[in-house]
This record gives structure tokens, C-alpha cells and sequence, in this order.
């Protein structure tokens, strides 16, 4: 579990859309549930951005990119997805950080 400041740092981290991918994962994930959304842009150890959105690359959990902004009163993605032990963490907001790229605030998929 992160600690109120990391999670702060990871948040901030989140917001640094103009930066360039921090790492890609050349591993394999066997998918043991849906197959990712085409085309897939980036693939991080346990997450990956697609056409979709935010998916995790067992294909067990999905975010549609309309919603990578979303935040309930403080209590955003990185807060949500911290409370799932079976997340990495730092390789989600590197996920989210990299979609927030692509999708706009108001949801729109940017060109």
C-alpha cells in the first residue's frame, strides 16, 4: 500500500502527458481473458494503452479512454486502482499517464 505522498507523486506523475514513454515491456502476458483492443500503441508489464482505452494485458480489465480523466472529489484512478492488491502501480500510471495523452479532457480521442 502507497503512502499519502507517493500516491500524491505517482498523481502528479499522471499529469505529465507531454513526455515521452518511460519504458516498454518486450515480455509476453498470457491473456486469459479478452485480447487486447488493436491497435495496441504501448505495453507496459501489466498494462497497456490500445485503441480502447487502458487495458490490463491479461486482458482482464479494461478502461475506455473517454474516462482516464476521471477523478470523484479527489479520489481518482490512482487512488481507485492503488486499493487493488493484484495492481502494479507504477506501471499503471505510467499506463494512464501515456492515455491521458491520447484521450482530451472533455473525452474526445486526440488526433
Amino acid at each position: 500500500m502507497a503512502t499519502k505522498s507517493e500516491l500524491k507523486a505517482l498523481s502528479a506523475r499522471a499529469l505529465q502527458t507531454t513526455e515521452p514513454p518511460a519504458y516498454e515491456s518486450k515480455t509476453d502476458v498470457p491473456v486469459t481473458g479478452e485480447a487486447l483492443h488493436e491497435p495496441v500503441y504501448w505495453k507496459g508489464r501489466q498494462w497497456a494503452v490500445t485503441s480502447y482505452g487502458i487495458e490490463a494485458r491479461d486482458g482482464k480489465y479494461v478502461i475506455e479512454g473517454r474516462r482516464v480523466w476521471e477523478d470523484n472529489d479527489g479520489h481518482g484512478w490512482v487512488e481507485h486502482m492503488e486499493e487493488k492488491t493484484w495492481v502494479d502501480l507504477p506501471d499503471f500510471v505510467e499506463a494512464l499517464r501515456l492515455a491521458r495523452a491520447r484521450w482530451s479532457e472533455s473525452g474526445l480521442a486526440k488526433s
